[in-house]
């Protein structure tokens, strides 16, 4: 059954559509216009955010690998002083089977013949003690890593970077320290969105007006009205058609323009917001000098913990040749009944910790 109007319209054809299009501009050297709107002001935050988090990922990974050097370098030692026990040990077996000779020779008493068997017995237990040392360091590297429990690691190739003394010039290492540590890059980044932050607290104080526009395309349809658009009757039969011919088959325009003017009373909120972002860049920047000179403090430390160490490296080395000169020539007198093997003994200890 069709109901028709009195134009002979069917009433099957129900939908009808409309199009609104709307734009917002702020007018220039207004609140919201120019490079410091808040849309603009949120990508270059979010760039000095993304910047700071790569640096602070580099000074994450700078901490790993010098607390991998760390780690390695105690391997090194402990090895090194597993070395220095073991060379230790044979050369009190040495001195214990000489002893023994001397004994049967009878230059030597049954006592120097005991007291040679204690301090064997005592190298050994040194030997064992640096084993474990060495065991717990590279379970410590190991469980850094996160290798599996069981794994034992083993330092090898170092002896060359041991012996080799890095050139460099101490008035260089401040600058590259201030050029080059990601730390100063990221409090860089910080102090930077400060000052886009005050920026743009500073552009909101201004006052706010902007321009908007709007236009609306529809269908009216008054049956066999001048304007009237559709399938032969009211609407159309389909959503589709509707939409479809909302703009390029419409009825009717209705466009409406205006401006608007907006501006705070006394602007206390904003002031006190150009305020709290002045108080932040100002935080941020003393920031930055701490960390600045936290950085050269670093390079001063590390400077003299350098020169003292290679100060101590050179009297060490003099203390182990003098031990060892003196442990040969003692070797030679106790060989030759002038030195008796406790006297030896205490030579032998020395080289052990000029070793160490």
């Amino acid at each position: 059954h069709q109901v028709y109007d009195s134009f002979q319209n069917d009433w099957g054809r129900p939908w009808f559509g409309s199009f609104t299009a709307a734009g917002f501009v702020p007018l220039p050297w207004t609140k919201n216009f120019g490079p410091y709107s808040p849309v603009d002001t949120s990508i270059k935050l979010a760039k000095q955010d993304r910047e700071r988090a790569f640096w602070d990922f580099r000074a994450a990974v700078n901490d790993i690998l010098r607390e991998v050097d760390l780690r390695y370098l105690a391997m090194v030692n402990a090895i090194r002083n597993v070395e220095s026990a073991t060379a230790n040990r044979k050369s009190v077996e040495t001195l214990a089977t000489l002893t023994n000779d001397l004994l049967a020779a009878q230059k030597v008493t049954v006592y120097s013949k005991d007291q040679m068997d204690a301090e064997l017995a005592r190298v050994k237990r040194i030997e064992e003690e640096a084993w474990r040392a060495y065991v717990a360091a590279s379970n410590s590297m190991v469980s850094f890593l996160n290798l599996a429990p069981d794994t034992v690691l083993l330092p090898v190739g170092y002896s060359k970077g041991l012996n080799e003394r890095m050139p460099f010039k101490a008035e260089e290492a401040r600058a590259a320290a201030l050029e080059n540590r990601p730390e100063l890059k990221s409090i860089g980044a910080a102090v930077r969105a400060a000052e886009i932050t005050l920026k743009f607290q500073k552009v909101q104080e201004r006052p706010d007006v902007s321009a908007t526009g709007s236009a609306t395309w529809s269908h009216t349809q008054f049956p066999n009205g001048d304007g009237f658009r559709g399938e032969g009757g009211i609407g159309f039969k389909s959503i589709g058609s509707a939409l479809a011919n909302t703009l390029g088959n419409h009825d009717v325009v209705n466009e409406t323009y205006s401006a608007t003017f907006a501006r705070s009373l006394f602007q206390r909120g904003e002031n006190a917001r150009v305020d709290i972002a002045k108080g932040q860049l100002d935080q941020q920047e003393l920031g930055q000098r701490d960390v600045q000179n936290l950085v050269e403090n670093q390079v001063a430390d590390a400077l003299a913990r350098l020169d003292s160490a290679r100060g101590a490296l050179d009297a060490a080395k003099a203390r182990k040749d003098a031990a060892d000169a003196a442990y040969k020539a003692g070797l030679e007198q106790m060989k030759l009944a002038r030195l008796t093997a406790f006297e030896l003994l205490s030579k032998s200890q020395e080289v052990l910790s000029a070793e160490f």
